[in-house]
């Protein structure tokens, strides 16, 4: 064999190595492995204790927390639904928490904007408190136990599920 041959075959090769690699590497990213690692935050699940600053549970047997977000477009497409839940939530004596992660300020003036009346705003990086997407809504007990959770903008299906939860 001449060294030409060689460096061909080498080259072929090498050239295989780094196709292999970068199917796999798109294998890994597509799939969702590349992204999710042992430390990242993880979905808070049904049956999980919900910590927020400054809720105390046990003042109510049941509350509903909505995870907004002022930029959030389906949180804002939404509106009307929360509206509903929120009058369903105060007729069954259910307390009503929003959670954003802007300023209180700019919470309490966006959900006045779109008409939404809750009992409590409080601020919160949603990763920290296992959120990872806005809107979210979640039931939760007077232990601080998660009974029911939603995520994303709701089909009509779904929301009327929601509003079954709350007569529950």
């Amino acid at each position: 064999m001449n060294s030409g041959t060689i460096a061909k075959k080498i080259e072929v090769g090498a050239n295989a190595g780094i196709i292999i690699v970068v199917l796999l590497a798109l294998c890994l990213w597509l799939t969702g492995r590349w992204s999710r690692q042992s430390g990242s935050p993880q979905t808070l699940p049904v049956g999980a204790k919900f910590e927020l600053k400054g809720v105390d549970w046990k003042a109510n047997k049941k509350s509903m927390v909505l995870a907004l977000s002022t930029t959030c477009q389906f949180c804002t497409e939404s509106a009307g639904f929360y509206k509903e839940l929120v009058k369903k939530c105060q007729e069954q004596h259910i307390k009503v928490v929003a959670v954003f992660p802007q300023p209180q300020e700019q919470a309490k003036a966006y959900l006045d904007g779109e008409g939404v009346s809750v009992d409590a705003i409080r601020r919160s990086s949603l990763p920290d408190i296992q959120i990872l997407g806005t809107p979210t809504l979640l039931v939760v007990d007077d232990t601080g136990t998660v009974k029911a959770i939603w995520m994303g903008k709701l089909p009509s299906s779904s929301e009327q599920q929601v509003l079954a939860s709350v007569g529950t």
